[in-house]
């Protein structure tokens, strides 16, 4: 029961979130050499059908929010809002130079019977023998342009593709992707897993990013999205890597081995320097790996140089391994006994 009831909150969430979330259409028209009317420039069609946010009702050009406003060089644009669910249905739509259909003496919408160049091409046919606009409502944002009474173009902000991270160190990685053609910018946000988002916004020509100042030996995910002129996309789906493990130099402390006298008879003398203070083991081996003697000290010796003396007299006469080990790491020297 309670498993029921979780899901039944996780999806009321997941639907909440989808209604909350809208695209958004720009709509650009070049009226050059076109009569405007009175009522300037507006946009109908399926907006109502279509669930916009913007305009609420279909096919009406004197409708609340659904005139354009003028930019630069007789460019005309409005920005429509429609929910997420929304995203690839058909939209029918036309231009129209008034806030009215008609006068009676002129039509002042696009698409009409006779000299137009929209046509089965960029539109549907009309019931009265010309053609209406027709899109499929992009995800999330897309921006559609045209000059009236002609075919237009609606492009859509593209996302990056294959990522993945490479180059991953302790405190550092690269993230990659395959550039997207048409944007501004890359926005990117990447966190430890669970915690806070950190934002970096980079240059569209760029298809890598190093990150620094990481956390070793912790999981991260991050995303990235491109942002248009007319908005942005939506975050990618997680990429995740984890940060190596931290490597600490090890400091050297055995820094120099000499036997004296080599070839010894009765006794020698292992001399040792210490750069730092250090547990010392000392192992005599002979030269199938057997352990003749060994040699520890109590607690750690202090950096500087340190004396071994050996009693070599019962030794028998051959080649010998002294290995000197300290915490750090170990060297070896060759003693030669001779009788």
């Amino acid at each position: 029961m309670k498993n029921i009831i979780l899901l039944s909150f996780l999806l009321i969430a997941l639907i909440s979130i989808q209604l909350k979330a809208q695209i958004t259409v720009t709509f650009n028209v070049d009226m050059t050499g076109q009569y405007i009317g009175p009522g300037g420039v507006h946009i109908a069609g399926t907006f109502a059908s279509n669930n916009s946010s913007t305009i609420l009702t279909d096919w009406a050009p004197a409708a609340p929010g659904s005139e354009l406003t003028m930019l630069a060089d007789n460019i005309y644009r409005i920005k429509v809002d429609f929910p997420f669910a929304s995203s690839g249905q058909q939209l029918m739509f036309l231009f129209v130079r008034d806030s009215i259909w008609g006068d009676g003496y002129q039509d002042f919408s696009e698409g009409n019977p006779g000299e137009t160049f929209l046509n089965s091409g960029c539109g549907v046919d009309d019931p009265y023998g010309g053609f209406n606009r027709v899109i499929d409502l992009p995800f999330p944002n897309g921006n559609f342009s045209a000059t009236f009474d002609h075919c237009g173009t609606l492009l859509i902000c593209p996302n990056a593709t294959s990522l993945q991270t490479t180059n991953i160190t302790a405190s550092s990685a690269q993230l990659n992707w395959n550039a997207a053609i048409g944007g501004i910018e890359y926005n990117i946000r990447f966190r430890p897993v669970g915690g806070n988002w950190s934002y970096v916004d980079t240059s569209i020509a760029n298809s890598s990013l190093t990150l620094s100042s990481l956390t070793p030996s912790t999981k991260y995910q991050w995303q990235i999205k491109t942002r248009c002129s007319f908005g942005p996309t939506v975050w990618s789906s997680l990429v995740k890597f984890k940060t190596d493990a931290q490597k600490f130099a090890k400091e050297i402390a055995v820094t120099e081995v000499s036997i004296y006298p080599n070839p010894a008879t009765e006794a020698a003398t292992v001399r040792f320097s210490l750069q730092n203070e250090s547990a010392v083991l000392i192992e005599v081996l002979d030269f199938t790996g057997r352990t003749v003697q060994t040699f520890s000290f109590p607690g750690e010796l202090p950096s500087g140089t340190q004396y071994l003396n050996i009693n070599t007299a019962d030794f028998i006469a051959g080649t010998y391994i002294v290995h000197i080990r300290s915490e750090e790491q170990s060297m070896t020297s060759i003693l030669n006994i001779s009788n």
